[in-house]
């Protein structure tokens, strides 16, 4: 069973668990396997583990997602409109290895269309969407992903939007080459919730084990190699709230470079939910007298967890902008001043008229 729990962690590598159960059902002659049931709780560790960094990726991946590097977009009816994906991290520390044992690092994402438009010469609004649909691209042509599981259902939806206000104009810092354009100050809010389905065909051993002959004759007698068989399905779900406020400053380098950067504060609520179960046939060598076959019986295994990001991750933000007349290409990534070591990643392409 032990490979079974494994296989699992292969299939969803960072997920978690607040409650697993394994049962099994077998004849009375052969060895009361339900002493295994502690490999339950070895699983239970492993991913819950990792609880706190899946929530927390979402989060980020959520409060993310206006790759805009100008400090007002204009007045109206100056607009704006592009696309781009953004992305969260967490538990980095994996890779200096400084990590919770057994945990790995965990990724939010969200891809996103977004648009803005001046409303005054101090204030514009920014709106974004995200959405996916396994129609749109099946993660099972990916060779690697195929090999292991079967998704069955994957999909995201989300909204958000944010005010700008800008509270300071614009001033030369270095003729010609370096000008502050202005600072604003910005507040959001944005709601994005998704569901991934995936069923995966396992197999392996679980052990072997003396049977013991009393009552059935010692042409039982041996040591007997139990193997597993079955399919393990599983759904994740996640949802998450979040409102923001920040205050950027926004600086223009030779025309055709514009640099941001600045403080702010995300509050949110949300979820992040696993179930799965597991149905295995478990077999052995055929034993004499007693069962020919070698067919045992079967397997259970249940899950079911639910886990919560922290409710308020102050954030710095730094962005790069490249201005290409009206095409604009931006990078953007914040950090979670909270732990200083979760980030967010924004890659974004967008028009401006």
């Amino acid at each position: 069973m032990k490979k079974i729990l494994l296989s699992f962690l292969i299939l969803m590598p960072a997920y978690i668990a607040a409650k697993t159960s394994v049962t099994f059902d077998l004849p009375d002659y052969f060895p009361n396997l339900d002493s295994q049931a502690g490999i339950a709780e070895s699983f239970q560790n492993k991913i819950d583990a990792n609880g706190d960094f899946i929530a927390e990726a979402n989060m980020l991946s959520n409060i993310s997602g206006y790759p805009v590097g100008s400090v007002l977009i204009g007045v109206f009816p100056h607009f704006t409109a592009g696309a781009g994906a953004a992305l969260g991290f967490s538990n980095l520390k994996y890779f200096d290895d400084k990590a919770v044992d057994g945990s790995f690092p965990a990724v939010g994402f969200s891809p996103v269309v977004f648009f803005g438009t001046g409303i005054s010469d101090k204030v514009d609004i920014i709106g974004k969407f995200s959405y996916f649909d396994i129609f749109y691209y099946n993660p099972d042509s990916i060779n690697k992903v195929s090999e292991y599981v079967k998704i069955r259902k994957f999909k995201m939806v989300g909204i958000g939007g944010k005010v700008r206000y800008k509270i300071f104009d614009e001033a030369v810092v270095v003729p010609f080459l370096l000008k502050l354009e202005g600072i604003n100050i910005s507040a959001g809010a944005d709601i994005l919730r998704g569901v991934l389905e995936m069923r995966r065909e396992i197999d392996g051993e679980l052990g072997s084990f003396d049977l013991d002959p009393d009552g059935i004759g010692s042409a039982s007698e041996g040591n007997y190699p139990v193997t597993y068989d079955g399919e393990l399905d599983g759904s994740l779900k996640w949802f998450q709230i979040s409102a923001g406020f920040n205050a950027n400053a926004y600086f223009n380098i030779a025309k055709f470079i514009n640099l941001y950067t600045g403080f702010g504060c995300a509050f949110g609520f949300g979820h992040f939910t696993l179930s799965a179960d597991s149905s295995v046939g478990l077999t052995t060598d055929p034993i004499p007298v007693v069962n020919p076959t070698g067919e045992l019986g079967t397997a259970e295994m249940e899950s079911y967890s639910k886990y919560y990001p922290y409710p308020v991750i102050p954030t710095y933000v730094l962005g790069l902008e490249f201005n290409l007349f009206m095409f604009k290409l931006t990078a953007e990534t914040m950090v979670n001043l909270k732990n200083k070591e979760d980030v967010t990643l924004t890659l974004g392409a967008r028009f401006q008229f």
